[in-house]
């Protein structure tokens, strides 16, 4: 029946109502009409100390599943698969982990699954953003008929101190289109780390037109901005994906950069590995500094690294809203890894926004290799006067400023 109505627990509650544990499928399935679930503890003990798997997901299905982490929340761990499966708005619940972030019980599939259109995980208002962490797996998992999804204001590997949600495999995989990841509104920032096992984002998408925006998150960096947080790889890997936009909306328009700092391998890995990755924009975004910007906290490898194949990629920008400050790197602050037709202008490379403080990368600033061709490093050759608003400032850097060849 498509028509009718139901809410499972309260709202404004601030504790437990329902525990729905220890069935042989799932805990709720919802196969039709507005069903909306609060305040219930679905996979965990009432002590919420221990787990009582549900046979496989959480939850499949629904309208709305909680409230705010203080209101009408739901704990969702320890269950047999996918903690949620393709429900519309998710927001303010513990995934993964019990309500006082004290204790881990990972779903043994995913976090949350979504497969469908229009779907918000978490939101832009005091306490809607979930909490999610401990699965072995991805944490959140948008599949190919994703699309239209905001993931917004949630702590992701983290509690909501700061601190590391034990056994976090993976972060977010976006394989869909129209998804949006953060926003500008502070309360719309997610706090993404500390996997052990991939990166904190990954695109992998198959649309013709991904539209995908990174906007205003800390990826690799705790809430307070300086406290290392790193994944065990790269902190966003692009594998395939067509009009990607990492720190800068579609339109142009606005600049909401990202922290992307501390993680394992490039801070941003232009990749390729699954396909073709065509037309991205790299804009107002921190690349191995602190939020200030004024102290290193490294990405491992380079700062960002852009494969052989790529295609019309634009890191920074004329105007000083674009500009990256790409710095502190454990390796080179750009490498383009025989990458061609990138347009790198604005930037400030082993410096701070100031260009006042020593912030080298390790090695070069830039490091331009193999056989890329065609790139644009500040103005180009055929402009007829200096154009000094497109000029990259490359100062202390451990290797070279800009190292062509190599």
């Amino acid at each position: 029946n498509s028509t009718f109505t139901a809410t499972i627990g309260d709202s404004t509650s601030s504790s437990i109502t329902y525990i729905i544990s220890g069935n042989g499928d799932r805990g709720i399935r919802v196969g039709g009409g507005t069903v909306n679930v609060y305040s219930s503890n679905i996979g965990l003990n009432a002590a919420e100390d221990a787990a009582i798997p549900n046979g496989s997901s959480g939850i499949s299905g629904g309208n709305t599943i909680g409230n705010t982490r203080t209101q009408g929340f739901n704990v969702i761990a320890g269950n047999t698969a996918d903690g949620i499966l393709s429900s519309g708005i998710i927001k303010g619940n513990f995934i993964g982990v019990n309500s006082s972030e004290t204790g881990v019980f990972g779903n043994g599939g995913y976090g949350i699954v979504s497969d469908w259109g229009g779907a918000t995980i978490g939101g832009a208002l005091e306490g809607e953003g979930n909490v999610i962490g401990g699965q072995n797996n991805n944490q959140i998992y948008l599949d190919t008929n994703t699309e239209g999804v905001n993931v917004l204001g949630n702590y992701i590997g983290l509690y909501t101190d700061g601190s590391v949600i034990s056994g976090s495999g993976k972060g977010v995989v976006l394989r869909g289109s129209n998804i949006t990841v953060g926003s500008a509104a502070l309360l719309g920032r997610n706090y993404i780390g500390g996997f052990t096992a991939g990166s904190g984002i990954v695109i992998n998408s198959n649309a013709v037109d991904s539209n995908i925006q990174i906007l205003n998150n800390y990826i690799g960096v705790a809430p307070d901005g300086t406290t290392d947080r790193g994944s065990s790889s790269h902190g966003i890997n692009v594998k395939k994906g067509v009009n990607v936009f990492i720190g800068v909306n579609s339109a142009g328009t606005e600049h909401d950069g990202n922290l992307i700092s501390g993680n394992g391998g490039e801070g941003l890995y232009l990749s390729g590995s699954e396909g073709a990755v065509d037309t991205v924009y790299i804009e107002a975004n921190n690349i191995g500094t602190n939020a200030a910007g004024d102290a290193k906290i490294a990405n491992d490898s380079s700062g960002i690294e852009i494969n052989n194949g790529i295609l019309n990629v634009v890191i920074g920008g004329a105007d000083n809203d674009s500009r990256n400050i790409i710095s502190g790197n454990g390796e080179e602050g750009i490498y383009l890894n025989g990458a061609d037709g990138v347009v790198i202008e604005g930037n400030y490379i082993g410096t701070n926004a100031a260009n006042s403080e020593i912030i080298g990368n390790t090695s070069h600033g830039l490091l331009i290799s193999g056989d890329a061709d065609n790139n644009i490093i500040g103005f180009p050759f055929s402009t007829d006067s200096l154009d000094n608003s497109k000029r990259n400032v490359m100062n202390y850097n451990g290797g070279y400023g800009l190292s062509l060849g190599q």
